[in-house]
């Protein structure tokens, strides 16, 4: 994945199928590394190295998602048992397939968490019992009891399964936004000098407008003013 951050190779969305399995396989590698099951680790240790070395994983996703690329992680679900702090009995909810440490920081990170099912209808048959029916595949975008979701996109609560539905999510930054990042990121001063040139020929050229000239100008002299006081305790 580093590799595509660096060159993405006419790629726009890489997609990891899936992201349990991805988690088992560095499950494993650990576990030969380490000549020793996760699970037989005292006091929980074996899962919080995997929950780091996962996290070096979503540290490249974050690359690639700096690089301008749409990174998209399919999970499989599974039923657990949840019982909540503030009520007497618990009760079943979809959960993402992932271990108990590694989930919450895949839920932290993604914009968009979407469970995808079949839309269940109940339908009262012959012998007056009712059977629950459904060929419709849908997507949630709104987290309920039952399941775990997520929307940072403003997307209604329930979609039809397919591409279009998210188009949305997956519009093209405009090249003042995608400088903007750009500058976020930036290590030194003299980085942040070369976008302000750029930004610069950009406005001759027309291919920014002065209000994004002014925004991304304001941009560079707040992180410069950021980056300043750090080096000067390097320096020190």
């Amino acid at each position: 994945m580093l590799d595509l951050a660096g060159d993405a190779q006419g790629f726009e969305t890489i997609v990891i199928d899936s992201i349990d399995w991805a988690e088992q396989l560095l499950r494993k590698h650990l576990e030969r590394k380490l000549g020793k099951a996760v699970d037989e680790m005292p006091y929980g240790r074996g899962f919080g190295i995997l929950a780091e070395q996962f996290g070096q994983l979503i540290a490249q996703a974050d690359g690639l998602v700096a690089a301008g690329l749409n990174v998209l992680f399919v999970g499989h679900s599974e039923v657990k048992r949840c019982t909540p702090p503030d009520l007497d009995e618990g009760y079943d909810r979809y959960e993402v397939k992932l271990s108990k440490k590694v989930a919450p920081i895949v839920k932290e990170w993604a914009d968009l968490i979407l469970f995808c099912n079949y839309k269940t209808k109940l339908v009262e048959g012959a012998d007056g019992r009712k059977k629950g029916r459904g060929k419709e595949r849908v997507m949630y975008a709104e987290r309920t009891a039952a399941w775990d979701a997520k929307n940072r996109y403003g997307l209604p609560g329930e979609l039809p399964m397919g591409i279009d539905a998210l188009s949305q999510c997956f519009a093209a930054p405009s090249l003042a936004d995608t400088i903007a990042a750009h500058i976020a990121s930036a290590g030194s001063v003299a980085q942040l000098g070369r976008y302000g040139d750029r930004i610069d020929q950009l406005v001759s050229e027309d291919k920014i407008s002065g209000d994004e000239w002014s925004r991304l100008t304001d941009a560079i002299a707040a992180r410069h003013q950021e980056i300043e006081p750090a080096k000067e305790v390097a320096d020190a």
